[in-house]
Parts: structure tokens; C-alpha cells; sequence
């Protein structure tokens, strides 16, 4: 399947059952929450259209417990 050719609403779909799956494999159950809440506000965005876009950005960049600071945490365990 080319995702390049969906439409905009059918990609967001795609990536959230994406990652839904792939959240099904963690196992540290704060970064879970985190990532079920984010899917919920995507699911959200999919039904209403509401602009969430703040919302989900928060998750990345939250300073005390943004998804980037967790891929920080995982980059500095590996060295």
C-alpha cells in the first residue's frame, strides 16, 4: 500500500492504528498512558476536526514528560 496516496484524514487513521500497535509492545506503563492519551486526542482530531494540534505538540515537547524527552532518556541507556 502506498500511503502517499491517501487522503489526508485516511493517513492520520493509518498512523494511529500504527501506533496503537506498536504501544501494545511497551512495557513501562507511564510512557503508555502518555501514548494512549496522545492516540485519544488524534482519534479526536479524526471525528471533529477540532484543532489539537497545541495539545499533541505538548506531548512531544513537554519538558517534564514529552516523547522526546523519554527517546532522550532511552538514547542515553544505550550508551
Amino acid at each position: 500500500m502506498d500511503i502517499t496516496k491517501l487522503e489526508q484524514k485516511n493517513k492520520c487513521i493509518f498512523a494511529i492504528k500504527l501506533a496503537e500497535k506498536a504501544s501494545s509492545y511497551l512495557q513501562e506503563s507511564n510512557v503508555k498512558g502518555l501514548i494512549n492519551e496522545a492516540i485519544e486526542v488524534s482519534w479526536k482530531w479524526v471525528h471533529t476536526e477540532e484543532n489539537v494540534g497545541e495539545v499533541l505538540y505538548n506531548f512531544l515537547d513537554n519538558e517534564e514528560n514529552g516523547f522526546t524527552l523519554f527517546q532522550e532518556m532511552e538514547e542515553d541507556e544505550k550508551k
